[in-house]
């Protein structure tokens, strides 16, 4: 069950999203933008985005959005950058 106790599913292809990608948000907007990994990858190009690496898990969680390519490692943030 998700963190929120929410099963957030991307708008595009309906697969169930991962607390890590429920949290993710246009930079533009500041909206919820409810897409996998996948499907955000069609758009990746076009939108800035903002990802809550507090909920990220790397058994669970694609950050890199190169189709053809493996997942790489990701250096995450101290907690102090989200100190208000």
């Amino acid at each position: 069950m998700p963190l929120w106790g929410v099963n957030v599913r991307c708008k595009a292809c309906d697969v169930e999203l991962t607390d890590f990608e429920a949290t993710r948000r246009g930079c533009a907007s500041g909206e919820f933008l409810d897409l996998c990994p996948h499907c955000l990858a069609t758009i990746m190009d076009v939108i800035d985005t903002s990802e809550n690496f507090r909920l990220y898990d790397p058994t669970k969680d694609v950050v890199d959005f190169e189709a053809d390519e493996p997942t790489t490692p990701v250096k995450l943030p101290n907690d102090d950058e989200y100190e208000s």
